[in-house]
């Protein structure tokens, strides 16, 4: 094997073994007990009841991929919805996203963040069968807000235009500087003259 091939070598391994131990993100939901459900209300921009009609990936909470969860509101505490509401929550459990359930009944408390409604695992949200406690306190509410006869639909959204975690930018240029030593290096050693030894 020539000096070349190597040193080529040696650079493949230090960049796989690079690769295949590079951290990961990795996050943990911890959460604080929610207060009463007149303190959860103060501290929410939407409070609702209402059914789960769609969930589908995409979007992104402040630290972690996210699902779009579309629901029919029934009732109304607080906010200005109207009688179809989507909510982002992280996509898993360990990043406190809540876990809801196509066609489950639910009492939702919604914060804006970002511009959209964001649901936490560490909110007083629960399934409408086991919050009675929540109801009785809340009151009666209002039906959702009519929606406008002629209001256009919202254009699709995408993740195209959602920045990568800087952890991972700092991997790719990493990577990048290696593969382009490793380019360097072949190539200077493939040109430099060879001496023969006697």
């Amino acid at each position: 094997m020539s000096y070349a091939q190597r040193a080529a070598l040696i650079v493949v391994l230090i960049v796989g073994t690079l690769v295949v131990s590079a951290p990961r993100v990795v996050y943990a939901c911890s959460c604080v007990a929610p207060g009463t459900p007149q303190q959860e209300l103060a501290q929410a921009d939407a409070v609702f009841g209402g059914t789960v009609t769609a969930i589908e990936a995409g979007g992104r909470t402040a630290f972690a991929e996210a699902r779009r969860v579309h629901f029919a509101v029934a009732r109304v505490w607080k906010g200005a919805l109207t009688e179809q509401a989507t909510v982002l929550t992280a996509a898993s459990s360990a990043s406190c996203g809540y876990e809801f359930q196509p066609g489950g009944e639910y009492l939702v408390y919604a914060r804006l963040a970002e511009g959209q409604l964001q649901v936490s695992l560490c909110s007083r949200t629960q399934p409408t069968a086991n919050a009675g406690a929540d109801l009785a306190a809340l009151g009666a509410g209002q039906p959702p807000v009519p929606a406008p006869a002629a209001a256009p639909s919202p254009p699709a959204t995408s993740d195209a235009g959602v920045a990568p975690m800087p952890g991972a930018l700092l991997l790719w240029g990493v990577l990048a500087l290696l593969v382009l030593a490793l380019v360097v290096a072949t190539i200077v050693l493939a040109r430099r003259p060879r001496t023969m030894r006697r």
